[in-house]
This record gives C-alpha cells, sequence and structure tokens, in this order.
C-alpha cells in the first residue's frame, strides 16, 4: 500500500500490476505450478466491493494479498476391509478439530466405492499406526491423504485379485462399481468375496506411503477488509471481511469454511488484540485471562469463497486450506484502518491506544 500510495496508484491495480502469473518465478527463485494470485485478487475485490463508496465518516476498506506452501513431509497408512464388506483407515495423522478424520475417510471410500458409513478411522501412536509426520504445516489433507489413498487402491487390488480367483477370470478382466466385481454374467459383492477369504477378522490389509519433500505448489489468498474506526477512542469495529482462497480441489466443502473461517478469526487477534508486553523483560500477562484472543462476539461477517482449479499436488488435486487465510488478515485491516482515517500504523495489533495516539499527531494534538 505504501508503494501504491506514492505511486499514485490504487492499492488494488497496483497488486493486479505484480502479481505472479503462470511460469514467473517467486521472489526467492521457486517456480510454481498453477499459481492462482491474479484470480484470487480479482474475485476478491469483487466480492468485497472494492472501489465503491461507503456511507458514512471514518470507514474503509483494505485488501492483502499472501501465500502459503502446500505442507510436505511423509505419512503411512492401513486401510483394513472387514468380512462384512466394511473397512477401516488407520493412520498417525491425528485430528486437532480441522476435520481431517473426515476428510481421510472420503478419501478411502471414494477409493472404495463405498458409503461413507462403511469406512471407520483408527488414530494412534507408532505402537498401533504407521509413522507420520505430524498434523501441522498445512500437510494432513496432502501427505496422509494421499498415504490413504494409495492404501485404499493397494486393499481393493487385493480383494480385486480375491474376486477374480472366484469367479475364474483374470484381474484385468472384472469391472467393480459401488461395491461389486463384475465379470461376463457373474458378480461378487465386495463383502462375499471378503467373507469367501475365510479368516476372521480383517481379510485384506492395504498399505500406502508417501513422501513429499519439494514443493512446486503454493495456495494464494486475498482478502478485503471492512473497518468503521471511532477515532476519539480508536476502536475498531471489522464489519466484513472477505476471504478468497486458491484451494485446488474443495474435498470438504464445510470442512474447508470452517477452516478458512477459524483462521480469518485468528488473524483478527493478531490484527487488533493479541499482546504480550514485556517491560524489562518480564511479561506482564500472565495467563489466558488476561490475554486479549478473539471470541464470538468479536468475529465480524466472514465471507468464505473457495476458489477451485489450479490442481494441487494432494488427493485428486487439492491444496492446503489450514493456515492459508491467517496471514492476509492483519494487513487487510491495518490497510482498511489506514484508508477510513489516513494514519500510519507501523505496530500490531492495532490497539485502540495506537490508533487514538495516531489520529491525535494528525490533527496535530501531540
Amino acid at each position: 500500500d505504501l508503494l501504491a500510495r506514492d505511486l499514485g496508484l490504487d492499492p488494488y491495480h497496483f497488486r493486479r500490476l505484480n502479481a505472479l502469473r503462470e511460469g514467473d518465478v517467486s521472489p526467492t527463485g521457486l517456480r510454481w505450478e498453477n499459481i492462482r494470485a491474479l484470480e484470487v485478487l480479482e474475485e476478491a475485490a469483487r466480492r468485497g466491493h472494492w472501489g465503491e463508496p461507503l456511507p458514512g465518516p471514518f470507514r474503509g476498506r483494505g485488501i492483502a494479498l499472501t501465500e502459503r506452501s502446500v505442507g510436505l513431509g511423509g505419512s503411512a497408512a492401513l486401510v483394513m476391509l472387514q468380512r462384512d464388506g466394511s473397512a477401516t483407515v488407520v493412520t498417525g495423522a491425528t485430528d486437532p478439530g480441522t476435520g481431517s478424520r473426515t476428510v481421510l475417510r472420503q478419501i478411502a471410500a471414494r477409493e472404495l466405492q463405498l458409503p461413507l458409513a462403511r469406512v471407520g478411522l483408527g488414530e494412534g501412536d507408532t505402537s498401533l499406526a504407521p509413522y507420520d509426520n505430524g498434523s501441522g504445516s498445512s500437510r494432513v489433507t496432502h501427505v496422509a491423504g494421499q498415504a490413504v489413498r494409495l492404501a485404499a487402491q493397494d486393499a481393493l487390488r487385493q480383494a480385486r485379485e480375491m474376486a477374480a480367483a472366484r469367479l475364474g477370470v483374470e484381474p484385468a478382466e472384472l469391472t467393480y462399481e459401488d461395491g461389486v466385481f463384475r465379470a461376463g454374467g457373474g458378480s461378487l459383492t465386495l463383502a462375499e468375496v471378503l467373507r469367501a477369504g475365510g479368516r476372521q477378522g480383517n481379510v485384506v490389509v492395504g498399505r500406502g506411503s508417501y513422501v513429499a519433500e519439494k514443493g512446486s505448489h503454493t495456495c494464494f489468498c486475498a482478502q478485503v477488509a471492512q473497518v468503521q474506526v471511532d477515532p476519539e477512542t480508536g476502536q475498531v469495529r471489522v464489519e466484513r471481511l472477505v476471504t478468497v482462497n486458491d484451494i485446488g480441489v474443495v474435498l470438504h466443502p464445510q470442512a474447508a469454511s470452517g477452516q478458512a473461517e477459524g483462521a480469518v478469526v485468528q488473524g483478527l487477534g493478531f490484527a487488533l488484540q493479541e499482546e504480550l508486553p514485556r517491560p524489562g523483560g518480564r511479561p506482564q500477562v500472565l495467563g489466558l485471562a488476561d490475554y486479549k484472543l478473539p471470541t464470538a462476539p468479536d468475529a465480524p461477517e466472514v465471507e468464505v469463497h473457495l476458489l477451485e482449479g489450479g490442481l494441487g499436488p494432494g488427493p485428486y488435486g487439492a491444496k492446503s486450506i489450514g493456515e492459508q487465510p491467517i496471514a492476509a488478515t492483519a494487513p487487510a485491516v491495518v490497510n482498511a484502518v489506514r484508508a477510513a482515517l489516513g494514519i500510519d500504523l507501523w505496530e500490531l495489533p492495532v490497539t485502540p491506544e495506537r490508533v487514538r495516539r495516531a489520529w491525535r499527531e494528525k490533527q496535530g494534538e501531540v
């Protein structure tokens, strides 16, 4: 925004001029695939009503564009088929509230062509589950998801061989759809094949592992924040925030939108509230009772838009969403406050005290 102001350009148009396009090299020399920077920026500006006048004084809009790489690492998984034709996914990737339990089951269900209700999930440490790098860095859907996908494919391959033996054909001659193997005039359900295996418990155990060490994909996020500021008190009220996220393919729309909303609220805490003063090196805030985390009443109207296309390295072309929207919120809010009051703020969070001080300096009162 500072550069745009010095050049006399609109902040949105300045970003359009400089956003990475397909084939461009990033500032750190990375050559990414399926760059969607321009698309998310244009969509955020459109949905955020960029350039339209706002009624009343001390209101403004701010825009920000950020990127977050798709998480890497390694993971392994088991997909176990039971005699009743159901399946269980076993993974070391834990679910800290992101919805990965559902997404990993969805991936297995899609590969096995089973209803989601027929696929369970077993989690555990390395004494029970295959190795996983851990749930973090926006990596679970990509890395653990690909491991589950490969394990489900391995389990189905074994079941296909069992069905072929029962029907007296080669595995390649079989078709498989919605849990039923067919060849010529004969057919067997997955459950019939597994029961014929003659073993108790898990008849088939599929194994899959996946390692991503280098990333050629990233995710772009653009946000437009609309704020109203009281210059006398310095209070900033975020009225509306639009976030547009480059996600490749959405595997679970509700979970992905929920993660984006949560990330925006975290970003608002970074922008407006969260601070750990340490005068003389001694923290003044000693617990969460005094640490100003944003809660539901602090949350503005958040509009989440998941921009599909530009396929990523995850299952079926998915990218990541967990941390992607966090970084854009604070700059969008600060730019909106600047647009509302014409003041420059150089510290986060943008507390009422800092806003009021900057306003008074602008008015020549300090």
